[in-house]
């Protein structure tokens, strides 16, 4: 907080309190530490309509475009004083009425923080300044995680292709969204349709996730190849991927280490530090250390073949009297991620949080999406039903908002293993006690492979500028 607070009783704390409830948007923006990843990414939308029942359709008008070999340009010889020879064409018909209807996706949530004992907080010798700067603080991390969220599964299930990278063991390892026919995998949905994005399903071709691939410049090519057909990505412009940064250094390794050529590549791109790979290949990767997760789950009843299931990103460290977030080790050694190659078309957000009569303005707790946040220091409610003295408030959140779909055609999802980035080096120097003088270190350890297996078969001819059989190595 920038300015002192002067607080003498429970109640002007409580007053503070409810006074800082119509700016916190402000305050949220004064904290530097923490911003949302997909803060301003996903395009808002207005409000929802009313009068739906909460339950409403977006059309979408299909794109049916010409078939090249179709276009017959008929041969002009003369304007003939009839115009039948050369004047008329026969015209073929367009259709554009085809129609694709989605349903949005209106969703609430609630939040609401444990009780604080306001008398405490004035009397604690821990300063009030910093007690109050850190409610600001939390409130701002449960606001970004629930709104990230929102856009990050959102999108994820409106973007209808799904792609996978697979290498079954046969010669003819692929990329493709189909197998048989069908979707290469699925999230999973109940019977009115709403999607899970917790759970993905493979398709049954897949008999083993252990042939799902790495994200690779290969796979992003395919799917960038796929998507310049119909607009979802252009031709001449860089292709954001919203991924993680192990993902992008360790792409770039297998890109350089499958080629059997000399070409320049920028020092940069291969330098060692942990995203120093934003650029690469005509691809722009954006880190999201909260990407969509997966292991390999065959003890879930509900899919006795197995199902791919999303891993919560934060565990709970004991702490002196409670526990504090932590970036979970199951989370960071994932095997599978979604990574999004992102365009902004399949949908964007709406708020359902109207302003109330007679303002009729969308001031702080109501604003779509500063948090919702109200301050409650009421005598008896369901959170604290013995108030009497007004001594207990708490932060309440009603979060509303829906996802209208826009074009879920154009929307498209890479689902890949995670590199093996563990990065273990031995070191060879034994454990011993050093006596005097300088120490030998004992040389015999094996060097580390920093670099994947090769992929390819490299042919060596002999020395420079001259002659030799080719031979496999």
């Amino acid at each position: 907080m920038a300015d002192t607070i002067s607080i003498s009783c429970a109640a002007d704390l409580s007053n503070f309190f409810s006074r800082s409830q119509n700016h916190l948007g402000t305050e949220f923006g004064k904290i530097k530490t923490i911003k949302g990843v997909w803060e301003g990414r996903v395009k808002s939308m207005g409000q929802f309509p009313l009068a739906t029942g909460f339950a409403a359709r977006h059309t979408v008008l299909g794109d049916q475009r010409i078939n090249q070999t179709t276009i017959n340009f008929v041969p002009m010889v003369g304007h003939q004083d009839d115009c039948v020879a050369s004047c008329n064409s026969l015209p073929q018909q367009r259709v554009f009425q085809a129609v694709d209807h989605r349903w949005y996706r209106v969703m609430s949530h609630s939040e609401y923080t444990k009780p604080f004992c306001l008398k405490t907080m004035v009397q604690e010798a821990f300063e009030l300044n910093q007690q109050v700067q850190q409610q600001f603080d939390m409130l701002k991390g449960v606001t970004m995680d629930i709104n990230d969220e929102f856009s990050r599964s959102n999108v994820a299930a409106n973007s209808d292709n799904h792609w996978i990278a697979v290498d079954d063991g046969t010669s003819n390892p692929y990329v493709s969204k189909f197998f048989s026919g069908a979707r290469a995998w699925r999230f999973a949905s109940d019977a009115n349709g709403n999607i899970n994005v917790n759970k993905v399903i493979l398709n049954s071709a897949i008999t083993n996730p252990a042939w799902i691939g790495n994200l690779t410049v290969e796979t992003l090519n395919r799917v960038r190849t796929n998507g310049m057909y119909n607009g979802a990505f252009m031709v001449d412009q860089q292709m954001e991927v919203i991924t993680d940064y192990d993902s992008a250094d360790y792409l770039v390794k297998l890109d350089s280490n499958q080629r059997m050529d000399n070409r320049w590549r920028d020092p940069g791109v291969l330098e060692p530090k942990l995203g120093v790979v934003k650029q690469y290949a005509n691809y722009t990767f954006s880190e999201d250390p909260f990407c969509m997760r997966y292991f390999w789950d065959t003890s879930d009843p509900n899919y006795p073949n197995g199902v791919l299931t999303r891993i919560n990103p934060w565990d709970n460290a004991q702490v002196s009297e409670g526990c504090f977030s932590e970036a979970s080790e199951a989370y960071l050694n994932a095997d599978f991620q979604i990574s999004i190659p992102y365009n902004g078309f399949t949908g964007g957000y709406q708020t359902m949080n109207y302003p109330p009569p007679p303002n009729q303005t969308f001031g702080q707790p109501f604003s779509p999406y500063d948090g919702m946040w109200t301050w409650q220091n009421n005598k008896a409610d369901a959170i604290t039903p013995c108030n009497i003295e007004l001594n207990l408030g708490y932060w309440y959140m009603v979060w509303e908002m829906a996802y209208k779909p826009d074009r879920p055609q154009l929307g498209h999802l890479v689902l890949h293993r995670r590199p093996y980035t563990q990065g273990v080096i031995k070191s060879c120097r034994s454990l011993t006690v050093p006596v005097t003088g300088s120490y030998s270190c004992f040389t015999a350890c094996p060097p580390y492979n920093f670099w994947p297996p090769t992929l390819v078969t490299r042919q060596t001819c002999g020395k420079w500028n001259s002659t030799g059989v080719c031979t496999g190595s």
